[in-house]
C-alpha cells in the first residue's frame, strides 16, 4: 500500500508563506482622485496604441469622470487600516456593472481585487473595460465576466426640440387662424 498522496499546494503559498492583508474598504475621498485617473489612464494605455497620447489621454479622462460621477456609480477604496491615504487598490461599479477594478502591482496576489469586488452569485458580471489583468483572470475563470462595453453610464436624455407640428393646441390655433382670415 501506497501512502495517499499529499494535497497540492499552489507554488505562491509555498514561496511566499505570508499572513493575509489587512484592508480597510472605503468610499472614495477627494484626495484619492489623483491616484484613481493616473492609475485608470495609465494601466489602460496598452490597449489603445493606436490613438496618439493628447488624444488617447483626454479621451480617457472625460471617459473616467463621466462615469465617475454618474449617480449609479460608487468606487470603493482599498486602503491601508493604519494610514488611509495609503491605497491598494479601487473598484468602480455601477450595480451589478464593473467598470474597472485597480490594484497595485505589489500587492496583486493579496486578493485585494475580490475583497473590493465579490464575484456575483451568478455569473458573469458585466464589464465596461478590458485589460491585460481582466483577460487573465478570466482564462482562469471563464465565464466570470462578460465584456460590454456598451453598457458605460448614459447621462439622462435631452429633451427633444418640440416643433410646431409636435404640440396641438399650436396646430389647431394655427388652423383657426387661417380659417378666420376671408379672400379679398
Amino acid at each position: 500500500m501506497h501512502p495517499p498522496p499529499s494535497p497540492i499546494k499552489e507554488p505562491y503559498m509555498e514561496t511566499n508563506p505570508r499572513p493575509p492583508l489587512e484592508i480597510l474598504l472605503r468610499h472614495e475621498r477627494p484626495p484619492d482622485l489623483h491616484f484613481i485617473l493616473s492609475s485608470w489612464k495609465w494601466s489602460q494605455r496598452s490597449m489603445h496604441p493606436e490613438l496618439e497620447s493628447p488624444i488617447y489621454f483626454r479621451i480617457l479622462t472625460d471617459r473616467i469622470n463621466h462615469i465617475r460621477t454618474h449617480p449609479s456609480t460608487i468606487t470603493t477604496v482599498a486602503c491601508d487600516p493604519d494610514d488611509e491615504n495609503f491605497i491598494f487598490g479601487y473598484a468602480c461599479t455601477a450595480g451589478p456593472i464593473l467598470h474597472y477594478v485597480f490594484v497595485r502591482q505589489a500587492f496583486r496576489q493579496a486578493r485585494v481585487a475580490s475583497r473590493l469586488v465579490p464575484l456575483p452569485r451568478t455569473p458573469p458580471r458585466p464589464v465596461t473595460a478590458w485589460s491585460r489583468a481582466a483577460e487573465l483572470y478570466s482564462r482562469s475563470h471563464p465565464g466570470a465576466f462578460l465584456y460590454e462595453p456598451t453598457r458605460i453610464l448614459r447621462r439622462a436624455p435631452r429633451p427633444q426640440r418640440s416643433t410646431l407640428a409636435a404640440t396641438p393646441e399650436v396646430v389647431v390655433r394655427e388652423h383657426s387662424c387661417m380659417k378666420s382670415k376671408s379672400p379679398a
